[in-house]
């Protein structure tokens, strides 16, 4: 009996913690709302339905403990855009379709500031097929990637 109190009693602590963290949430995006509507946007034409949580406790942000999510710097977003850039040269240069890892190679070759993954470079491919600049080829267990020209 006594150990069941106790699994209960870390089971409640453990849902207090679940609980307030969802409470330090709501308060940020709270925040982020009301600095939203603060801009010059117009009135959405749904209305937006309201929130049915309890309010949450008037703690500040330090007592609370919140956090602002990580952002991705304009850096990554960047290498980013010159990678796909970068492997879309390579796919409309090359005369026959290319795996991931003949456009790892290329990559590295040509210029080590977009040399990446396989994974990454897998990745940035299968974006690439799902916007309709590529085209994916399956010869058994081995993928191969094609650039779709623009048709004149």
């Amino acid at each position: 009996m006594r150990a069941d109190l106790e699994r209960v009693d870390v089971e409640m602590a453990r849902l207090k913690g679940q609980l307030q963290t969802l409470a330090n949430e709501r308060e940020f995006l709270g925040k982020l709302w009301d600095s939203v509507q603060e801009t010059a946007l117009p009135e959405p034409s749904v209305p937006l339905p309201e929130a049915s949580l309890p309010p949450v406790d008037a703690k500040t942000e330090s007592d609370a403990g919140v956090t602002e999510p990580p952002r991705r710097s304009s850096v990554a977003r960047s290498r980013r855009g010159a990678l796909m850039q970068a492997v879309i040269g390579h796919l409309s240069e090359s005369d026959k379709p290319m795996s991931v890892n003949d456009m790892s190679d290329a990559l590295g070759e040509t210029s080590p500031s977009t040399s990446a993954g396989k994974v990454v470079v897998r990745n940035t491919l299968e974006a690439l097929v799902a916007k309709g600049v590529a085209q994916r080829k399956r010869d058994g267990a081995s993928v191969y990637y094609t650039y779709i020209s623009a048709a004149p």
